[in-house]
């Protein structure tokens, strides 16, 4: 208990110690009450005497803790699609910005694999948008049960989906992660009433030493996608960051 004790003074002491120079300090903190966690905003005010002269201070504290969730709930809403559940464009954008910079640093190749529900907007025309809702949900949740932690998932629009791979020495461990999440999507989709076929295109983007910019993986990856659709669709095409710079 004085191990705490002094671990919290310890923490205020500054606090005090500048509302008794006569500045005023306002901070945050945690603390754990009957097993339940709290933020608190506590403010120090120098008590000033008639004369200027600094005798105390006083303290408020509030709760906070309601707020700060709320915060929470408002981040998570902005970076991840509501649908989904996944990250959304805006977080694929700052997470792809940090993982580029992170692999030109390490020296380490990268992959980007662009996603692509084939004829997704036949399902939404003929069995509604109840069941495409369905069919994407479901798609997010295979992509996230066939991926390792460490990869990137997003939904960045509509029917499209991008994963992030770091750590791909060749391009042929990016192929068979794209092989792997074909075998996953084979499996009908339960909507209400129906069971759905779906298949995917996959754009694969693959750099060895990261020499191209973040939009330049982007097209890369939206080319081969592209490129896959054209080839009858429910497959996956891939293109060289070392073939674009020889060309």
């Amino acid at each position: 208990m004085r191990e705490v004790a002094g671990k919290v003074y310890e923490e205020i002491k500054p606090h005090m110690e500048a509302a008794l120079r006569g500045e005023t300090q306002t901070y945050e903190l945690e603390r754990d009450f009957h097993g339940q966690r709290y933020q608190l905003q506590s403010t120090y005010i120098p008590d000033v005497d008639p004369g200027g002269q600094v005798i105390g201070y006083y303290v408020l504290s509030f709760d906070i803790s309601q707020l700060k969730r709320a915060e929470h709930e408002l981040s998570l809403l902005a970076r991840h699609d509501s649908l989904t559940g996944l990250p959304n464009r805006r977080h694929f954008d700052e997470q792809f910005a940090m993982t580029v910079a992170r692999q030109r640093r390490n020296k380490r190749p990268i992959a980007l694999l662009y996603f692509d529900i084939d004829s997704f907007k036949e399902i939404n025309d003929s069995l509604g948008h109840s069941a495409g809702d369905d069919v994407l949900r479901e798609f997010a949740q295979r992509l996230k049960g066939t991926l390792r932690a460490t990869d990137f998932i997003a939904r960045i629009g509509g029917d499209e989906f991008a994963v992030l791979l770091e750590e791909v020495d060749t391009p042929e461990i990016a192929q068979l992660v794209a092989s792997k999440l074909m075998v996953a999507m084979r499996r009908d989709i339960a909507t209400e009433g129906n069971e759905v076929h779906v298949t995917a295109s996959i754009g694969i983007a693959f750099c060895r030493r990261v020499t191209c910019s973040q939009d330049e993986l982007i097209k890369m990856a939206d080319g081969a996608l592209y490129e896959a659709k054209a080839a009858g669709r429910n497959t996956w095409r891939i293109v060289m960051a070392e073939d674009t710079a020889a060309s």
